[in-house]
């Protein structure tokens, strides 16, 4: 059974207070194909920005590849800024303890060399240390990389 709304809506909520920035429902009538929908909603936000003299900073979706090629194909502004794309954390990190299964459980044959059964239980906890590593790197591409590799220090035997 598929439940379809009929009016799907996008808002664009800004970083420091959170208030509402613009509004762009998308109907059916508009746009049949509901995969679709995300790009026109996100071409009418970005209309309506444009018109409003806003600069868009930074754009946080949920990995679309449309929305990703629109944002970086967007022409930069008169100051020579270009908005940033990205994918947002939750996002980038909801697949990570389904895809840690494979290190964590496997044929016994390949255990200890493909998978080891001492990583079973350590998929949501990788999961939390990525997302929280993502939060408080600050855009440092070495505060990132050294946090993401701490995770090794957390569930070492010694």
């Amino acid at each position: 059974m598929c439940i379809c709304t009929p009016v799907l809506q996008f808002t664009a909520l800004p970083h420091s207070n959170h208030r509402v920035l613009a509004y762009a429902p998308v109907t059916k009538e508009e746009e049949r194909s509901s995969q679709k929908h995300e790009m026109r909603g996100t071409v009418k936000l970005y209309n309506t920005f444009d018109e409003m003299g806003l600069k868009v900073i930074d754009h946080a979706h949920d990995r679309n590849s449309s929305i990703n090629k629109f944002v970086k194909a967007r022409p930069a502004y008169g100051d020579g800024s270009k908005t940033t794309n990205s994918n947002d954390t939750w996002h980038a990190t909801k697949a990570l303890a389904r895809k840690f299964k494979k290190l964590a459980s496997g044929p016994k044959k390949n255990h200890g060399v493909t998978w080891h059964g001492q990583l079973q239980d350590k998929g949501a906890p990788l999961k939390t240390h990525f997302y929280w590593s993502m939060k408080r790197c600050a855009g440092s591409i070495q505060v990132l990389r050294d946090s993401l590799l701490n995770v090794v220090e957390h569930y070492q035997v010694l």
